[in-house]
């Protein structure tokens, strides 16, 4: 089982709910999804650049976990850094879910020097 951060210390919202970005990486947002399939439920994690519009991270899985949201946001960071982009600075906004809470994600975005910018309400 991974280690969560607790709610109470989630950071503000520095989003103000204004989606918009003038710049690559200046926002990423990420969101999990689900969907029903015949073989049962498929969990979509991704994050997206707010200022392309691209999907820059994704992952399907068969089971929610905190690696699915994880192995969406590696993927983002790696594309980013194999295009030469920096990820400094850059706000991550997400929901308050137990995913993004885990301290493995936290402590990627800590090293691709990244803001966490906020949780939904």
């Amino acid at each position: 089982m991974s280690a969560l951060a607790p709610r109470h210390a989630c950071p503000l919202d520095l989003v103000n709910r204004h989606f918009g970005a003038r710049d690559l990486n200046e926002l990423w947002v990420a969101d999990i999804t689900y969907v029903p399939t015949q073989a049962g439920w498929v969990y979509v994690s991704f994050v997206t650049d707010v200022c392309s519009r691209k999907i820059v991270g994704w992952k399907v899985a068969s089971s929610l976990h905190a690696d699915v949201a994880l192995d969406a946001l590696n993927m983002a960071i790696y594309q980013r850094r194999r295009d030469d982009i920096d990820t400094r600075g850059l706000v991550h906004y997400s929901d308050r879910g137990v995913q993004y809470r885990d301290v493995r994600y936290g402590q990627a975005l800590a090293r691709c020097q990244a803001v966490v910018g906020g949780f939904d309400r």
